[in-house]
């Protein structure tokens, strides 16, 4: 017998539409998605591009959904929640709503000493330590971000002049349980930093062939196999609400 999931986020979209008599295409997004986890930042994007909120069928208070235009081009907002399972099952609806397009702006844990406040990395790839990518590519060790992506990310942040580290990155569910010797490993690896959301990103892109990558600042270090956190220091708000949005501008300018 032919394996396939039974649930998918068309069946739920048509379930919903058949429910309130309209056609499904009522609930289309536009075709480049930014999801955006720190919701000051969102707020900052929808500023700059005059974007208004949009009744999406899986938007609410807590999860909303903006469209607006960069250059004639359609783009659309969302604060997708955290960790992988949901910022995943957050993906597959946008593109079951139609996105062909996925950016996300984040934040991560770096690695590496040398990564510093200001800084921002560009993951080629990324490490599952999470459970939900297997679930879409059980042979991969390893998932891809998109080349176009990675190009368009690195350019954006030259644009904006703040430096950028490209390489693999490591995902995982369990924020709280970053082993020692673990980090030590992927530090010695050249494994640039930690973050909650990556892989599985690009496992739902692979697996749905659409575009994805990611652009993460520095927000907290364990190069120095201690926890040193630098979210509440005043450089950090700074970056998450003036330079991540001018990096995420010009990206989507290049898009």
């Amino acid at each position: 017998m032919r394996n396939y999931s039974i649930t998918s986020p068309e069946i739920l979209i048509d379930n919903r539409a058949k429910s309130k008599g309209i056609r499904p295409d009522a609930y289309r997004v536009p075709e480049i998605m930014v999801m955006v986890y720190n919701k000051s930042e969102l707020q900052k994007l929808v500023e700059l591009i005059n974007a208004s909120l949009y009744d999406w069928i899986f938007s609410s208070d807590l999860h909303p959904l903006y469209r607006g235009k960069v250059e004639k081009k359609e783009i659309g907002l969302i604060f997708p929640g955290w960790g992988a399972p949901t910022v995943a099952a957050r993906m597959e609806e946008l593109i079951a709503c139609g996105a062909k397009v996925v950016l996300a702006s984040g934040a991560l844990g770096a690695f590496q000493p040398e990564i510093k406040m200001g800084d921002y990395v560009i993951p080629s790839e990324a490490i599952p330590g999470e459970g939900t990518s297997k679930y879409y590519s059980c042979k991969k060790r390893v998932m891809k971000a998109d080349p176009e992506i990675i190009e368009v990310s690195k350019e954006a942040c030259k644009r904006v002049g703040v430096r950028a580290f490209m390489g693999a990155v490591w995902t995982t569910d369990a924020i709280y349980r970053e082993m020692l010797t673990q980090v030590k490993k992927l530090r010695e690896q050249g494994v640039l930093g930690v973050e909650m959301e990556t892989s599985a990103i690009f496992a739902v892109a692979k697996f749905r062939k659409i575009k994805a990558g990611c652009i993460l600042r520095f927000s907290d270090s364990l190069a120095n196999l201690k926890w040193e956190m630098q979210w509440w220091h005043p450089e950090y708000a700074r970056t998450a609400l003036e330079t991540s949005p001018k990096i995420i501008l010009e990206a989507l300018k290049l898009l």
